[in-house]
């Protein structure tokens, strides 16, 4: 009886183990905290609190409404937020349910598209269940700011299903559906233009004619997002030099990608922003494994659709985050495998499967996938531990790259906000250390320095290192203006006159601490500094009206009337008032060399 209901309901089964199995793995990362980027797309983000605000999620970039610039375009991931928000608050375990459960569809969409493409029920739920508990996807599904790969993962998918079987058997809803969800992937994440080059790699490997009234939908919402991101994303491009010398970098990335998926341990997030020379061993083994796979995925077409599918698939995902064009952070991170990995869980899983056809090898194949399985659980589980708060998270990072200036800075804000002061000091230094152009690490530190009541020797050391840099006077300058905001004007004056000492010609802190000065009555030092100002740089026209204004205060019209003059001359507008307050005062009437209305 058993048996019989095994056969009769084996995909409700299946699908029902490949669903818990999803649930066991994760369960722990139900308990996590909010973590990195989760400040910006959700705990800091006005938009996803108010739902009139659903048009500017879909018409902003993603940060917008944390007020910060994250250059992405993923409005369904900042709406599922949205969802969330208006379901749990700031709880962060619904936002981690919410994850959990997209994986699992995920996992269950790869069923279905496997059983569609090789007509393999154990194939399909080795792949699937392989996948489902891998510890490489904890990037993705357990960090809440990774959900744009399990939207976009899903979106994917479901488009290649609808598009396959449209190919096969052609429906009005199959076709609908392949453009909805098309679009639906565009809008998670850009690596949602993989979907063409893997369509092509479709047709390709099984040999089935493209029928072009279905393929320009995907073609054509590929080309139009394409398009839309290489306008916006032009003041990226850094040349053809940065962009080559970033090339050996993804074959690097493949050579490490091949490692993780096959021994998963030492897992971490951030593996560094490195350029790699072309002679590097690990450039040379990757270009050596790329080759040689690309090389039999070819060869092999005749006799192996799925080994050549699964290697172009692998390739073809990886493409759109291979971190060449456009440049980011990282040259390889490990929620870039979430999709790509599904190519090496079909080669994996078929040869399990191989193994099970054959009666003497069964029992053995149970065995290794029970081994897999519970490998893959065990690090998954423990790796989500990883994840569940922010130290953790920052002391595993630092663990693999000790030279992460983001993490240390990261971990600098930690300890800052616990009144850790020395902590956070070091922590700030160890970003500058690793990164001397990184100015908000020293606005951080300049301001736990002069927060001390005396500095001890440790923090000398910290102030003469930081000001060694040129941009440290940067960090005064910001740190002035930070300060006379908050109406702390004499640590404002401090900030901005130290800002000169260490850039004697910085000349919007010449005009700044000339303005504090002035407010504070102490005029004769504020013209001196402007007169200083334009000294340095005789055509600075704020300078030169600031000069205007005090000057007519002190009753000197005839500098006043001087350097309200430059300011024409320079072809800067002036107020129609102040012109009109000091016609009286010229001894000579002249023309305007310009036209002047008011601001």
């Amino acid at each position: 009886m058993p048996l019989e209901f095994l056969k009769k309901y084996k995909h409700i089964v299946l699908v029902i183990l490949i669903i818990l199995s999803g649930f066991f793995v994760y369960s722990n990362s139900l308990f996590g905290d909010f973590i990195w980027d989760d400040e910006a797309f959700i705990t800091k983000n006005a938009y996803i609190r108010d739902w009139s605000k659903t048009g500017l999620i879909f018409t902003t970039d993603s940060g917008a409404g944390a007020s910060t610039v994250l250059n992405f375009y993923r409005p369904l991931q900042v709406f599922s937020y949205m969802i969330d928000y208006s379901l749990w608050g700031f709880n962060p375990v619904g936002y981690h349910l919410a994850c959990i459960i997209l994986h699992i569809l995920v996992a269950l969409a790869i069923y279905a598209l496997t059983r569609i493409l090789f007509s393999s029920t154990p194939l399909a739920f080795f792949s699937a269940i392989l996948f489902v508990t891998h510890p490489i996807n904890t990037e993705a599904v357990s960090y809440i700011s990774g959900r744009a790969d399990l939207l976009s993962g899903l979106f994917i998918l479901l488009c290649l299903i609808f598009y396959i079987k449209n190919t096969r058997a052609p429906s009005l809803g199959s076709y609908i559906m392949t453009a909805f969800s098309c679009v639906l992937a565009f809008l998670s994440k850009e690596n949602s233009l993989a979907i063409v080059p893997i369509l092509l790699f479709y047709h390709y490997a099984f040999k089935q004619k493209i029928r072009w009234k279905l393929f320009l939908v995907p073609l054509m919402v590929s080309l139009a997002y394409l398009f839309a991101r290489l306008v916006s994303l032009q003041s990226f491009f850094f040349g053809w030099k940065a962009t080559f010398e970033r090339v050996p970098g993804f074959f690097a990335a493949v050579a490490n990608y091949l490692r993780l998926l096959l021994l998963p341990f030492d897992l971490h997030m951030e593996y560094g922003n490195r350029v790699f020379s072309v002679i590097h061993p690990q450039v040379l083994f990757g270009l050596a494994v790329f080759l040689l796979l690309i090389f039999c995925a070819f060869k092999r077409r005749e006799s192996d659709k799925l080994f050549t599918f699964s290697i172009f698939w692998f390739f073809a995902a990886l493409l759109p985050t291979n971190s060449v064009y456009p440049i980011n952070s990282f040259y390889m991170a490990e929620h870039w495998l979430y999709l790509p990995a599904i190519g090496f869980f079909w080669v994996l899983a078929r040869a399990l499967d191989s193994l099970y056809r054959k009666k003497q090898f069964r029992l053995f194949s149970v065995a290794i996938f029970i081994c897999f399985l519970f490998d893959y659980s065990y690090f998954t589980i423990k790796q989500n531990n990883y994840w569940s708060s922010e130290p953790q998270l920052y002391r595993r990072i630092l663990k693999y790259t000790p030279g992460s200036y983001m993490v240390h800075n990261n971990l600098g804000n930690l300890y800052s906000r616990s009144g850790n002061k020395p902590e956070a000091a070091n922590e700030y230094f160890m970003a500058i250390k690793y990164n001397p152009d990184f100015l908000p690490a020293y606005c951080s530190l300049l301001n736990i320095l002069y927060g001390y009541p005396e500095m001890d020797a440790q923090a000398k050391t910290y102030l003469k290192t930081a000001e060694s840099y040129p941009i440290c006077a940067k960090a005064y300058y910001l740190l002035g203006n930070s300060y006379y905001e908050r109406n702390e004007k004499e640590k404002s004056l401090a900030m901005l006159r130290r800002a000169i000492e260490l850039k004697p010609d910085y000349l919007a802190a010449y005009n700044n601490l000339a303005s504090g000065y002035a407010e504070a009555g102490k005029l004769e030092e504020a013209i001196r500094l402007w007169n200083e100002a334009v000294r340095i740089k005789p055509d600075f026209a704020v300078a030169h009206f600031n000069l205007a204004v005090y000057y007519f205060k002190l009753k000197q019209y005839e500098l006043a009337i001087e350097h309200c003059d430059k300011v024409l001359k320079l072809g800067f507008q002036v107020d129609s008032r102040f012109l009109n307050e000091l016609e009286p005062f010229r001894k000579n009437k002249i023309q305007p060399p310009l036209k002047f209305s008011q601001k």
